[in-house]
């Protein structure tokens, strides 16, 4: 199987099963490309997200290769910053975001800034971000993890009405990995009612 087949076969392991896959991992100074070196650093970091998973030794060895890449990408960049995200290192996401002029125009770069600045307290900020990705965002396969955030980010700041966002990212949600966790939040908030009542017909 070539890396980039391994790469998206990680990628869709959010399946409501177990999925176990060996792989042979590769020495650093086997990887030629930036390509190759990419794929696997996302089999890495989503390897990490499995049950049981060695988190932070799948994420160490996904940034050893996204620090060896020779001309990144916007993309690699932005995965780049996700997973310091994810190793809880924000504002080194921070810093790595602000070099990137695409921040003013990328729904996904903002996505993450307001992430970044909600991992460091500050979501005052993180709101401004979240809001203005949300208002790019012209993917609506997507929303519902948009406004998930927002959410999230709003109940960090006591909005009495942040459930709003709840509901409508799972009335938004088109992925079903994505709508089963939100229907769990709306469970435990005492919301899944509402939900019923909003979905088109």
């Amino acid at each position: 199987m070539r890396l980039r087949a391994i790469s998206l076969a990680v990628l869709d392991w959010a399946m409501p099963f177990p999925v176990t896959l060996q792989l042979s991992e590769p020495a650093l100074g086997g990887l030629q490309t930036d390509s190759d070196r990419f794929a696997w650093a996302e089999v890495y970091f989503e390897a990490a997200r499995l049950p049981g998973a060695d988190a932070s030794g799948f994420h160490a060895k996904a940034l050893v290769l996204h620090e060896s890449l020779v001309r990144p990408q916007l993309f690699h960049l932005q995965r780049r910053a996700e997973l310091l995200i994810e190793m809880g290192r924000p504002a080194g996401a921070e810093a790595l975001l602000r070099e990137r002029n695409e921040l003013e125009t990328s729904e996904w770069l903002q996505r993450l800034m307001a992430r970044a600045r909600r991992a460091q307290g500050d979501g005052a900020e993180a709101l401004v971000w979240i809001n203005k990705a949300l208002d790019r965002l012209r993917a609506d396969h997507f929303r519902g993890e948009f406004l998930e955030l927002r959410y999230d980010i709003r109940t960090d700041l006591g909005d009495a009405d942040a459930t709003d966002d709840l509901v409508e990212a799972r009335v938004a949600s088109q992925k079903d990995v994505e709508a089963a966790r939100l229907d769990m939040r709306l469970n435990d908030a005492g919301l899944g009612r509402q939900v019923g009542s909003r979905r088109p017909t």
